[in-house]
């Protein structure tokens, strides 16, 4: 299992390296990714709300997860305005070679709890996902897998530090889910997924 991978900036997210990691990976790592004052501006949104469980099992498609989201309005709005510009629309268009057109996200809290298995997120158009550390709280495991249905490739597992994203490539052959997280520790962090056009 590949635990070992590079950290990119931001500034050179269109290098050739980082291009030829994200083909070759299916992802790709950035490091201090927001500015301060929005990174503090997104906490301050997760702390200040109260939190739903939502229920990811579906018995008839195998899949299983549990966790703790942000349901009120700001909560929805604020992941979908800040992916949404279009910086960042621009960019999961590059990464894919495809029509993107819109961010949907949420702040998600994962606990012991969780316990999500394997899925691809492969529905309704979603082409590239992403997941941020926000650095609510410490934790330990948490961490992001993801494997091939084929085999073709090596299992990766992605621990993000606070401040730092990764993107990764929707499939129907590549399956992630999040490890466990460990005790009583807190996974806060955004995540969602860059949609394309269906036609596409």
């Amino acid at each position: 299992m590949n635990i070992t991978h590079p950290k990119f900036s931001w500034e050179n997210r269109y290098s050739e390296e980082a291009l030829e990691h994200f083909k070759s990976n299916d992802f790709i790592v950035f490091k201090n990714f927001f500015p301060a004052k929005v990174l503090n501006s997104l906490r301050i949104l997760a702390k200040s709300h109260e939190l739903i469980e939502l229920d990811h099992t579906d018995i008839e498609k195998n899949v299983s997860g549990i966790d703790l989201r942000l349901d009120t309005p700001k909560g929805v709005a604020a992941p979908s305005l800040v992916f949404g510009k279009k910086e960042y629309i621009d960019y999961a268009a590059y990464l894919t070679q495809k029509n993107i057109t819109m961010f949907i996200g949420r702040i998600y809290f994962f606990n012991s709890s969780s316990n999500h298995s394997w899925h691809t997120d492969n529905a309704l158009g979603r082409t590239l996902a992403i997941s941020i550390n926000l650095g609510l709280h410490s934790y330990e495991g948490g961490e992001l897998l993801i494997k091939y249905r084929d085999n073709s490739k090596e299992m990766k597992k992605i621990k993000l530090d606070e401040n730092e994203i990764i993107f990764f490539r929707i499939d129907e052959n590549i399956l992630h889910k999040s490890n466990e997280v460990q005790g009583n520790s807190i996974k806060s962090h955004i995540a969602g997924w860059f949609m394309r056009k269906e036609c596409d």
